[in-house]
């Protein structure tokens, strides 16, 4: 059991990489014993896992990490199994990361997620609920990273992030008003 935690661990560090520093210590404290996960806790997680990303990305993300008690398997054995480059598997598997950590069923298992924000300013853009991905990604490749560099930004240059059109400035805008910034305008 402690073996699949670790893993499990080891997934949201591939997810949250900045974080890894705080999952490496997680799963020293899982191998000792200090802290313990428990097997519906995993299984809540790997349900959600599996809601979220479909069955074969599934299937691969297992596999990948060895989540259900079998050896974890390199992406070049996968790329043999399932006959498609390494490279895709690797890509099949970061699609799969960020489509579970930006949806409404992700499970902060560790809970080392929210304790990185202990503020709703430095929520990161992408646990925004009722931004697209489209919208999101415009976002970050403008350099904002979270909501504090969303309120910093002057209303006139929002017409200037390239490919944030009309509807992606209106989700926005009523992300921001449901997370009680009423006063928030572009």
């Amino acid at each position: 059991m402690n073996n699949v935690a670790a893993r499990v661990l080891s997934y949201y560090g591939f997810m949250f990489p900045k974080m890894k520093e705080q999952y490496d210590a997680r799963i020293k404290e899982i191998e000792e014993g200090t802290v313990q996960i428990t097997e519906s806790e995993i299984q809540a997680f790997l349900d959600s896992l599996k809601n979220v990303i479909g069955d074969r990305k599934y299937e691969i993300t297992c596999l990948y990490f060895g989540f259900l008690g079998d050896d974890p398997k390199k992406a070049s054995e996968l790329a043999a199994e399932y006959d498609v480059t390494s490279t895709r598997i690797v890509q099949v598997l970061i699609n799969a990361c960020n489509a579970y950590k930006r949806s409404d069923d992700f499970i902060d298992l560790f809970g080392i997620v929210q304790e990185t924000y202990d503020t709703p300013e430095k929520m990161p853009v992408y646990r925004i609920r009722g931004i697209s991905a489209r919208t999101n990604n415009c976002l970050q490749k403008a350099g904002i990273c979270d909501v504090s560099d969303i309120l910093k930004k002057e209303p006139k240059s929002w017409f200037r992030v390239e490919n944030l059109g009309e509807k992606g400035r209106e989700e926005l805008v009523a992300a921001m008003k449901s997370m009680g910034y009423g006063d928030f305008s572009i």
